[in-house]
């Protein structure tokens, strides 16, 4: 039996981002990608699905600046917004290269980077869009808070020291 072979490959996050912009790469085929950057994130909308990917860096209130660092955050993000947002956070999906250099979402190869899974919601529904377009009524404050309110109060307490 021949040894294994170990390649060395350099994915760099532009890299990333120029596969993630991709439409082909995504089971679901959509036309285009909408892609959005964010100080922590890139987010990319095809027709149905969101994918997140967490930027390498590091704050005084965050740190994604490693792999496992970034999986565990992943994890830790859809856990808790599927108690907020139950349909919506999918779960954690890898970003692999193959021994031909190649990325591919959930592919074999080694996890070169993790993406949260999100479905899209329709843009009339996004709490942003209600807002500029004034259409945010007293009963969806009201649930807004609702819900809220019983997340903090399920919420285990933690201590600041």
């Amino acid at each position: 039996m021949p040894p294994s072979v170990s390649i060395n490959i350099s994915i760099t996050l532009e890299d990333k981002i120029a596969f993630l912009k991709n439409p082909h790469i995504y089971p679901e085929k959509p036309k285009q990608i909408k892609a959005i950057e964010t100080h922590m994130s890139w987010v990319f909308f095809t027709d149905k699905f969101v994918y997140k990917l967490k930027k390498p860096v590091k704050s005084d209130s965050l740190d994604y600046s490693t792999l496992t660092k970034r999986e565990i955050n992943c994890y830790t993000e859809v856990t808790l917004n599927k108690k907020l947002a139950p349909n919506i956070y999918l779960g954690v999906i890898p970003i692999t290269v193959g021994i031909d250099g190649k990325l591919e979402l959930q592919g074999d190869g080694d996890v070169v980077d993790w993406l949260v899974k999100m479905r899209r919601l329709p843009i009339e529904c996004m709490l942003d869009y209600m807002i500029q377009s004034d259409s945010v009524k007293n009963t969806d404050v009201v649930n807004f808070t609702r819900v809220l309110s019983n997340f903090y109060k399920e919420a285990n307490n933690v201590s600041i020291t």
